[in-house]
């Protein structure tokens, strides 16, 4: 397809700033005598962009930091009442072992006045 050389178009930087509208037969003139310019856009245009990237992991990170202090409080608080229960389950497993002892005994002396019982029967 023909294209019509007199006819204006956007500079191909046009997207990073530069609003020269040249015709079609000029561009790579334009392109020449403007690369300092362009080339000044693009550096611009690539420091914004790492600035805003910056700008957005520093507010990730900060979240993330959050996120980390939140956590490791909520693992502390685990941790205190994983405490307290095995004080709790060591505490009622000695008055289990404590309550065993006693029905032993509480059967021994049942089975030696059931033989006297027999005994004297």
């Amino acid at each position: 397809m023909l294209e019509c050389l007199d006819q204006e178009i956007d500079c191909i930087y046009s997207d990073i700033g530069c609003e020269i509208k040249v015709k079609r037969k000029e561009v790579s003139l334009h392109e020449t005598r403007n690369q300092p310019i362009h080339t000044r856009m693009i550096y611009n245009n690539f420091k914004t962009q790492i600035s805003q990237s910056n700008e957005k992991s520093s507010t990730e990170i900060l979240i993330l930091k959050q996120e980390n202090a939140e956590l490791k409080n909520k693992i502390r608080e685990l941790e205190i009442q994983s405490n307290t229960f095995n004080k709790i389950i060591e505490k009622k497993s000695q008055e289990i072992l404590f309550l065993k002892n006693e029905v032993e005994k509480t059967n021994i002396v049942m089975n030696q006045k059931h033989i006297k019982i027999i005994l004297h029967a």
